[in-house]
């Protein structure tokens, strides 16, 4: 709940969208990233709206893209084929 007399509207969607971010970057890759990437279009719309300073929820939707994709990068080129690969031996038994 934001209120009406709020100095930073969206600053705590900001700093969890950042650090959403930094764990994607890290290695907890998709759902985490999609999150941080949510939160940081709200904050930054809240701050922009008052003119706010828009460098932390700026920051948390480059990192959450970033892990978003190495995320997904993963999941295509490792997971997916070793998937594949189960699916293959279920097929062949």
């Amino acid at each position: 709940m934001e209120y009406q007399n709020d100095p930073n509207p969206g600053g705590g969607k900001a700093i969890a969208s950042l650090v959403l971010g930094i764990l994607s970057v890290v290695g907890f890759g998709l759902v985490v990233g999609i999150v941080g990437i949510v939160l940081g279009v709200q904050a930054k719309k809240a701050q922009l709206e008052v003119g706010g300073q828009t460098g932390l929820a700026t920051a948390g939707i480059i990192l959450s893209i970033i892990g978003t994709v190495f995320g997904s990068l993963f999941f295509i080129f490792f997971c997916a084929p070793l998937l594949g690969l189960g699916c293959l031996g279920v097929l062949a038994a």
